[in-house]
């Protein structure tokens, strides 16, 4: 199957459930994926802002999950809709080695996208 190129680089947005991965998805990501329960929420969005300020970077999409019974399989459907408008997601289910997660990724799923 062939796979045409997205018209625009891919964004890439950080799941954050803590104020350090809020930070990190400031300084680096597109925009930020957290929960959508409004009590926790901006303990992950002021942070974010904060670290795309201090980065001089304008804040990108704040998307709110909505964690609900078969939250994984919410998060899968989610992705699929996510292909179909060109993004790709990346969730990262190995536990403690992301970096294994995204070696996986770029040696097995890129290539196939090319």
């Amino acid at each position: 199957m062939l796979y045409s190129l997205p018209k625009r680089r891919v964004p890439v947005y950080l799941s954050a459930f803590h104020e350090g991965a809020a930070e990190l998805a400031g300084r680096l990501a597109d925009g930020v994926w957290t929960l959508g329960d409004p009590r926790q929420a901006p303990k992950i969005v002021a942070p974010y802002r904060e670290a795309c300020e201090q980065s001089k970077r304008e804040p990108g999409e704040i998307i709110h999950r909505v964690e609900r019974p078969g939250g994984a399989h919410q998060a899968h459907r989610a992705a699929a809709e996510a292909r179909r408008d060109d993004h790709r997601v990346l969730m990262n289910v190995s536990g403690g080695d992301p970096h294994a997660a995204i070696r996986v990724y770029g040696e097995s799923v890129l290539p196939e996208l090319r």
